[in-house]
């Protein structure tokens, strides 16, 4: 059975065991992969515990001098993570403009499922649905190794975040984090998309560097949480079980995955100027309206004012996130997760961006959305 952990003790321990392993490290690549990951676990033990934790730069990089370092060696992969989406900038404009667009023309308005609040389940039902799932795409085998080596916590949501991975690539420490926990299928559908970033992890087997890549630089980081969350709500709908309350969540996830395709939208239609000092982050919606408005209606402001704020990486994260889990979970549902477009995406899941994955495989926005039309039949089923 599925047990949610409240208790910090654990993630201490993961936390003392990280840092002996930074002391004694001399490798640049697993120092940043090491900082980062402290500094997420003491992020994780402030939510769980009510203790007031204060961390100090030392506490994490062991010194103001490294903390330095640090963010040159992650202003280094910013810059070249940037130069990479230039150079495909015309790539990102065509295909973002194409599925915002034709998402806005498919996307169902006359659909409002007003389920008000999600059932309460018990643990023991949470489980059997969630085992279920994993069941049904071949990974229960992998759901009853993760639960004898790692937690499942629930904390206090302070952010927008619902949930989050934590993973150590040194040691391979891995623990999932999700907000608020009740056993509802909110919390499912979070689990789900959790899962999916700690099955990704399980397969990567490249070295420290091409990791920090992966975590840094590309556009593939939450791929497989998309396609974990795209798999779950498919298995609830399609087997009757909440299904009005899974067809809602779908209808949000919908609405998601349209916010990134025009954020990403946006962000390429904005002069260069903007995006290598990152000052697009400091222009009102009005300045964005000015910059881009002629390609939208005047609804643009009132979107910006939705979304909160626009971050290239994590916009391009999440609007890549959606796009390719949409093909994966198709050759998935035909193959298997052995087949070879998903052997591809994982040979070349740590690489800056490239196009010629998406024209060597067919992955046009016409694909799309024809695969995009089949998922909305899922609303009305």
């Amino acid at each position: 059975m599925i047990e949610i952990n409240n208790d910090e003790k654990e993630l201490y321990q993961r936390m003392q065991a990280a840092k002996l392993l930074l002391k004694h490290c001399h490798d640049k690549n697993e120092k940043i992969a090491l900082c980062n990951y402290i500094a997420n676990i003491y992020e994780a033990i402030k939510s769980i515990s009510d203790k007031k934790l204060c961390i100090k730069k030392r506490d994490v990089f062991g010194s103001n001098k490294y903390y330095k370092k640090f963010n040159r060696h992650l202003i280094q992969l910013e810059n070249e993570m940037l130069d990479s989406f230039m150079e495909n900038k015309n790539f990102h404009l065509k295909y973002m403009s194409d599925l915002s667009i034709g998402v806005e023309k498919s996307f169902l308005t006359d659909i409002d499922y007003n389920v008000g609040h999600y059932t309460e389940l018990s643990m023991d039902d949470f489980s059997d649905i969630f085992y279920q799932f994993m069941k049904s795409i071949n990974l229960d085998d992998f759901l009853e190794e993760y639960l004898k080596n790692s937690n499942i916590y629930s904390y206090g949501i302070s952010s927008n975040t619902m949930g989050s991975t934590l993973y150590n690539p040194v040691n391979g420490n891995v623990d999932i984090m999700i907000g608020d926990f009740i056993p509802d299928v909110h919390a499912l559908f979070t689990l789900a998309h959790e899962m999916g970033h700690a099955y990704d992890i399980s397969l990567f087997d490249e070295d420290i560097k091409k990791y920090n890549r992966y975590f840094y630089q590309s556009f593939n980081g939450e791929v497989y949480s998309k396609l974990f969350e795209r798999l779950f709500l498919d298995f609830m709908i399609n087997n009757n079980i909440l299904k009005e309350e899974a067809q809602d969540k779908l209808l949000d996830l919908e609405d998601d995955n349209h916010n990134y395709l025009l954020t990403c939208y946006i962000l390429s239609l904005l002069d260069n100027k903007y995006i290598y000092d990152a000052s697009y982050m400091d222009l009102s919606n009005e300045d964005i309206k000015k910059e881009v408005g002629q390609y939208f209606n005047n609804d643009i402001v009132d979107f910006l004012d939705e979304i909160c704020y626009l971050d290239l990486q994590e916009d391009f994260t999440y609007g890549y996130g959606d796009i390719i889990s949409m093909f994966l979970k198709d050759s998935i549902e035909q193959d298997g997760f052995g087949n070879e477009l998903v052997n591809q995406f994982l040979e070349k899941r740590s690489n800056l961006f490239n196009d010629e994955f998406f024209n060597t495989n067919g992955l046009s926005p016409e694909c799309y959305l024809d695969l995009y039309q089949k998922e909305l039949k899922l609303l009305k089923k």
